[in-house]
C-alpha cells in the first residue's frame, strides 16, 4: 500500500511479520538473481555495442533560445534576506554592485560612493 506522502506502508501490523515480509522480498530477489544475470549475458553484447556508439558520436547541446528584449525602464534587484545576520552582507553586496555600476556609467575605474539602500524587514528584526 502506498501513504499519501509516497512511502511504503507494510501490509503487516506487528513487528514481527513486517520482518518477515521483508525477509520474503530478500530471498525472492536472491533467487531472481540468478535469472537477471542470464538475461544480462543475452543481451550483453547489444549493450556494448550501443554504448560504444554512443559515445563515438559527439552530442551537440540544442541551440538556446532567444533572449527576451530588455525593458526600456531600469532594472530592479530585489535582494531578499532570511536573517538579520544575511542583512549585513547583502548590503555589503549592494554596496559594491552599486559603486561598480556608478563606476562603469561614468567610465572612471575610481570608486563612487553609493546611495543607501532602503532596507525593508519584513521578519521583524
Amino acid at each position: 500500500m502506498i501513504e499519501p506522502h509516497g512511502q511504503r506502508r507494510s501490509l503487516f501490523t506487528l513487528p514481527a511479520l513486517a520482518v518477515a515480509e521483508q525477509a520474503c522480498r530478500a530471498a525472492l530477489a536472491l533467487a531472481i538473481a540468478p535469472l537477471r544475470l542470464l538475461g544480462y549475458a543475452v543481451h550483453r553484447r547489444r549493450y556494448v555495442a550501443e554504448l560504444s556508439e554512443d559515445l563515438a558520436t559527439q552530442a551537440s547541446p540544442p541551440e538556446p533560445p532567444p533572449l527576451p528584449p530588455l525593458p526600456q525602464r531600469p532594472l530592479r534587484i530585489f535582494l531578499s534576506c532570511a536573517e538579520p545576520s544575511g542583512e549585513l552582507h547583502a548590503h555589503s553586496l549592494l554596496q559594491n554592485l552599486r559603486a561598480q555600476i556608478a563606476a562603469r556609467a561614468t567610465g572612471s575605474p575610481t570608486r563612487s560612493t553609493p546611495r543607501s539602500p532602503r532596507f525593508r524587514s519584513i521578519s521583524g528584526y
